[in-house]
């Protein structure tokens, strides 16, 4: 492979010197305000494409698999703006798609061109933002209430009642059951496999203790696929691969396989609330994924199917005076909560067998590309705890989602790029 020149550096700013800030204040932002992953992309990718115009751009000229498959992707979602039900919201989404991208594989090649003292100085900066990270969940939980709540008391009067843990961590507790993945390699590589070991166990715990169900499963998964590529790097990539492609598929007749989440749920009651709403929303986007199979409603378009007059009054444990609760929310809140089911819904099975090549593409990529066992495990632990993630909670357009997961790209190159650089020069 030809070498890669360093992007330029200007005084004190370099490229590497920004992703590395990112890289440290990532975790205290999603804890803190998730949503502002959104303007720390944005930032990072700005300032990085104004560094690396130039080879950004001799860069796109040169045709890359993936980077042709993910125009293919923008290419399709922008063509959705012509069969959307809202086409106006849909074009605008597909441009704000666009440029994420572009800023994302901004990033990435940045990354992929770090000098072996850049990629020390990333190293260090990872290895300080998963600390930074579990110090300040540490503090939050701590306080028995949390700075979130004392900031919106202090300028909102919000006033809410103190509790051992605040459910508005979920979202940042997600983004570190994925930071976990940069933060484990940095460690093992600065530190050693000790460093790596505690790195995991102290995110074991502090997600564990977070009770959001979607990062501790993500979290779960990623690391059982970790260990068994570790253990059987072909095997399990191929699984994976497997899996992913019949879940992307299969997903669609998963709803309709299980107990009815309303008048059945007894059959369920091992389920906690938000997942038993979950399977009500999911049925809702089956039974509307019908009207529409082939092309989907347009990207972006859930929002617009229902508004505040369609709520509707959901029962669950209707037989049970005890355990009997009410929801009253619009048959689909805003977004599917399954990534997978929403690609369905709004780009129909076009929009599937992209999503499909793509999971298909990295797969092979880091089967092919990556030579370091280390590297291999830790990005296929982050793929299948994204796409955990993904399939079970956030919309797949949200700005904030799809920046933290172009940022995490981008550590991941990084580091692995770090370790060839260095051995290379041993």
């Amino acid at each position: 492979m030809k070498k890669l020149t360093p992007p330029r550096q200007f005084g004190p700013l370099s490229a590497a010197r920004v992703i590395s800030l990112a890289s440290v204040l990532m975790l205290p932002i999603s804890l803190l305000a998730p949503k502002g992953i959104a303007p720390l992309f944005v930032i990072t990718a700005l300032l990085v494409i104004g560094l690396n115009f130039d080879r950004y751009l001799n860069y796109l000229k040169s045709p890359r698999f993936l980077s042709v498959l993910l125009g293919l992707c923008i290419a399709f979602v922008v063509l959705s703006t012509f069969w959307s039900v809202t086409p106006s919201a849909t074009f605008l989404s597909a441009m704000i798609f666009g440029l994420t991208c572009i800023g994302g594989l901004a990033i990435v090649l940045a990354a992929r061109q770090f000098t072996t003292e850049e990629h020390a100085l990333f190293t260090k900066a990872t290895i300080y933002g998963g600390v930074i990270g579990i110090v300040f969940f540490s503090i939050e939980f701590a306080i028995d209430g949390s700075i979130k709540q004392i900031l919106s008391e202090t300028f909102t009067s919000n006033i809410r009642p103190r509790i051992s843990y605040d459910p508005s961590l979920n979202s940042g507790m997600a983004v570190y059951a994925l930071y976990v993945w940069p933060w484990a390699v940095a460690m093992k590589k600065r530190l050693g496999f000790v460093a790596l070991a505690l790195a995991l166990a102290v995110s074991i715990v502090a997600v564990a203790i977070g009770q959001a169900t979607s990062p501790i499963l993500a979290l779960g998964i990623g690391l059982i696929v970790a260990a068994g590529v570790w253990w059987s790097e072909k095997l399990v990539t191929s699984l994976c691969a497997v899996f992913i492609i019949i879940g992307i598929f299969a997903m669609p007749y998963l709803p309709g396989s299980l107990p009815n989440p309303e008048t059945e749920t007894h059959r369920l009651s091992f389920l906690s609330r938000s997942a038993l709403h979950r399977l009500s929303i999911w049925n809702t986007v089956v039974d509307r994924m019908a009207e529409r199979p082939l092309l989907g409603f347009g990207m972006n378009t859930t929002r617009s199917l229902y508004s505040d007059k369609d709520k509707i009054n959901r029962v669950y444990f209707p037989d049970n005076k005890r355990k009997k609760w009410y929801n009253f929310f619009e048959p689909i809140p805003l977004h599917a909560h399954n990534g997978i089911l929403q690609i369905w819904l709004e780009l129909g099975i076009g929009g599937a067998l992209l999503l499909a090549a793509m999971v298909l593409s990295i797969i092979k990529f880091v089967r092919d590309s990556l030579r370091h066992l280390i590297w291999k495990a830790a990005c296929m632990g982050l793929l299948t705890s994204s796409i955990t993630i993904f399939s079970i909670s956030f919309g797949p357009w949200q700005s904030w989602w799809q920046a933290t997961l172009w940022l995490l790209t981008g550590f991941m190159v990084a580091l692995r790029n770090s370790t060839d650089a260095i051995k290379n020069n041993e």
